[in-house]
């Protein structure tokens, strides 16, 4: 999804990373197969780099360049329960409504408005949410 028309007319837009508008939201029901599901990634990956298979296994896995460094390939396995898992959540920064995706693999957005004036609560830690 590039952008999408929040119910107030400003236009979201998803086009690059590190949005101050956009988050990750994963289901306290979904943690556990979430972080069973990256272990187990992780160790078959571990246990192919031992066996001298790495190419191969990344090669299976079809995701991951197969030359790929060692950091890209981890960053891929444990950003995996974020998006097998997670939702996407938007903020819009005009009037504040929550946009999260409906479920992980659906390709649609539900609203709540918010009760409060504050915004940009999905922002980053260091920067503080507007009141």
């Amino acid at each position: 999804m590039s952008s999408f028309r929040c119910t107030c007319g400003t236009v979201i837009t998803d086009t690059t990373d590190n949005l101050p508008y956009k988050a990750y939201f994963l289901p306290d029901q979904d943690i556990d197969d979430a972080l069973d599901s990256t272990m187990e990634e992780v160790a078959k990956f571990i246990e192919a780099r031992e066996r001298g298979e790495q190419e191969r296994y990344l090669k299976k896995q079809g995701q991951i360049p197969y030359v790929s460094t060692l950091e890209d390939v981890l960053r891929h396995l444990f950003s995996h329960p974020t998006f097998s898992f997670g939702r996407t959540l938007y903020e819009c920064e005009e009037c504040g409504r929550i946009w999260m995706q409906a479920g992980p693999d659906k390709n649609m957005l539900v609203p709540y408005l918010p009760e409060s004036a504050s915004r940009g609560i999905l922002r980053h830690e260091g920067a503080a949410p507007d009141e």
